[in-house]
């Protein structure tokens, strides 16, 4: 059984991502329909001018002339604003996760046992490490982030089924396999803007969405159905 404090703090930390992705969703939603907005007025200068940042502080004058604004504004309609909150709903999933499995480590520390893969931990503990801790419990905690850091940093399939593992329950490969996608498609627009990369087909377990050289489009559609996926993972966690 988890303890009544865990169990509050799973319960807290779900609702807190669910809010948050909701604040996320209503803000592209807000930025969109005021770029859309923006892009249907008249009055706009020719050129359209604006004051960036540049090096050492310095603010410097940028131009754009209406017709590449249009181009600009089309652009992040379309699928630009998608993308950027697509990149940060998946990082706050990650957290989300990372969380989740913080959470029930410090409840049940003996499943650090567990091993990210399957079987028995092998990770041993220094003199040095227990030399310099204050306590037991903060040796723990050491090692949970340890571990926690290291699982995070593999495929999204592998710390889903740890995550499965250690809260001993069974998350469907279904909701695992659209969430590796989602992962997949932000690695995309993050290091090949957004272009079908043999990496992304095999990360993306069977739901890639085109071919290598194709273009991985994130528009609200996909967008919409990317934070219901997300939503679909947080509610299977919090349901084992």
């Amino acid at each position: 059984m988890v303890p009544p404090k865990a169990i509050n703090q799973l319960k807290a930390r779900n609702t807190s991502a669910h809010r948050r992705l909701n604040d996320l969703i209503i803000g592209t939603e807000i930025a969109v329909g005021g770029l859309d907005v923006f892009a249907g007025l008249e009055d706009v200068d020719d050129p359209f001018t604006i004051l960036l940042p540049h090096r050492k502080g310095k603010l410097i004058k940028i131009s754009r002339s209406r017709e590449k604004l249009k181009i600009i504004l089309e652009q992040q309609i379309n699928y630009k604003q998608y993308e950027k909150s697509l990149i940060f709903a998946v990082a706050e999933a990650e957290d989300h996760i990372a969380s989740y499995i913080r959470i029930v480590l410090r409840a049940y520390p003996d499943r650090l046992t567990r091993g990210p893969r399957g079987g028995q931990s092998d990770k041993s503990v220094t003199w040095g490490e227990i030399i310099q801790t204050d306590s037991k419990e903060s040796l723990i905690d050491s090692i949970i982030e340890d571990r926690i850091n290291s699982i995070m940093r593999n495929r999204p399939s592998e710390y889903l089924k740890y995550l499965g593992r250690i809260i001993e329950g069974h998350l469907p490969e279904q909701a695992i396999d659209r969430f590796c996608e989602l992962c997949a498609t932000r690695d995309l627009i993050v290091h090949s803007q957004g272009k079908i990369s043999s990496e992304y087909i095999t990360k993306a377990a069977g739901l890639e969405r085109g071919k290598i050289g194709d273009l991985a489009v994130v528009d609200e559609k996909y967008f919409r159905s990317a934070m219901s996926y997300i939503k679909d993972i947080y509610s299977e966690i919090y349901a084992v």
